[in-house]
C-alpha cells in the first residue's frame, strides 16, 4: 500500500485549521484521519478511530493532559476537528486498575472527561486508545487484515504473516476488557508495529450490507415468480436465514429452510 500522505496537504491543513485557532497536532491528526478514512480497504463501512494525546485547554484555562479521538457518529473521510473530541486523559489512565467496567458505566465515565460536555461522545474504544501509551494512535479495519482474522487458527496465521512485529490480542468483546487486555498485549513486547485484534471489524450487519449489494441472476426472480404462481416453492439452502434475508426480499420472500444464527450485539 502506498502512502497518501502529503507534506504540501499538511502544510495546508495546519493553516486552514489553524486560522480557527486549532493547533498544528490536532489539525496533522484530522487531516491524517480523513487520509485513512478516505480509503475503504481501511475502514470497512465506516469503522475504525484515531487519537492524539496532547496538551489541551479545559474550560477553565487550565493545561492538562487530554486526548483527542473520534466521536460516535462522525465519517473518518469526512472529520473535522469538532469530530475529535478531547478527554481528560490523567482519570482514564487511572480506570486501567478495575477489574471490570460494564458498558453504561464506561459511557458514563467517558462523557465525564469530556472537556467541553457539549462536545459529541468520544469513541467506545476511548480506553484502549488511552492505555497504549502511543502519542499517534489508529485503529482500522483493514481489509488485508480481517482476511487473516476472520477465519480459523489466526494467531497461527498472523504470526506467519507479520512474525514478532505485531502483537496479537485474542477475540474478546469491544470494551473495557479489550482495552486492557490490548494494552497488556503491548506491554509485553513495546517494540511491536501495532495490534491485531482477533476477530476484530466484521459484524453481522457489514455482511448482510454487502449481500444486499447484490442482485439475483437475470431472469431469476421472474422465473420464481411464474413457478410460484403455479406451484408451491420452498427453498431449501444450507446459508443461514439473516444472509439470505437481503437476497429474499428482492424475491418476495419465497419460503425459506435454512439454518440461523444466534447473534449477540451484532
Amino acid at each position: 500500500m502506498q502512502s497518501a500522505w502529503s507534506e504540501r496537504d499538511a502544510k495546508a491543513a495546519i493553516d486552514h485549521y489553524g486560522r480557527s485557532g486549532i493547533g498544528p497536532e490536532l489539525a496533522l491528526r484530522v487531516y491524517s484521519t480523513r487520509l485513512l478514512g478516505s480509503d475503504p480497504k481501511l475502514v470497512l463501512h465506516g469503522g475504525g478511530n484515531t487519537s492524539v494525546k496532547l496538551t489541551a485547554r479545559d474550560l477553565t484555562g487550565a493545561d492538562v493532559p487530554a486526548l483527542h479521538i473520534k466521536g460516535s457518529g462522525w465519517d473518518m473521510g469526512v472529520i473535522e476537528p469538532p469530530g475529535m473530541p478531547a478527554v481528560r486523559l490523567e482519570p482514564l489512565l487511572r480506570m486501567r486498575s478495575r477489574d471490570a467496567l460494564n458498558d453504561d458505566d464506561m459511557a458514563r465515565v467517558l462523557r465525564s472527561t469530556l472537556l467541553d460536555p457539549q462536545s459529541p461522545s468520544p469513541s467506545v474504544e476511548t480506553l484502549l486508545h488511552a492505555f497504549i501509551p502511543a502519542i499517534v494512535v489508529d485503529h482500522t479495519h483493514a481489509t488485508a487484515v480481517l482476511s487473516l482474522i476472520d477465519q480459523p487458527d489466526t494467531a497461527a496465521l498472523c504470526k506467519d504473516v507479520y512474525g514478532a512485529r505485531m502483537g496479537y490480542v485474542p477475540y474478546i468483546m469491544p470494551g473495557f476488557a479489550l482495552a486492557k487486555a490490548a494494552a497488556d498485549a503491548f506491554d509485553k513486547d513495546p517494540k511491536v508495529e501495532g495490534l491485531i485484534l482477533d476477530k476484530h471489524g466484521i459484524k453481522l450487519s457489514d455482511i448482510q450490507n454487502v449481500i444486499g449489494t447484490l442482485k439475483p441472476l437475470p431472469g431469476g426472480k421472474e422465473f420464481l415468480d411464474e413457478l410460484r404462481s403455479l406451484v408451491q416453492v420452498i427453498i431449501l439452502s444450507d446459508t443461514f436465514e439473516q444472509f439470505a434475508q437481503p437476497l429474499m426480499k428482492q424475491l418476495n420472500w419465497p419460503t425459506l429452510f435454512c439454518h440461523r444464527l444466534l447473534v449477540t450485539n451484532d
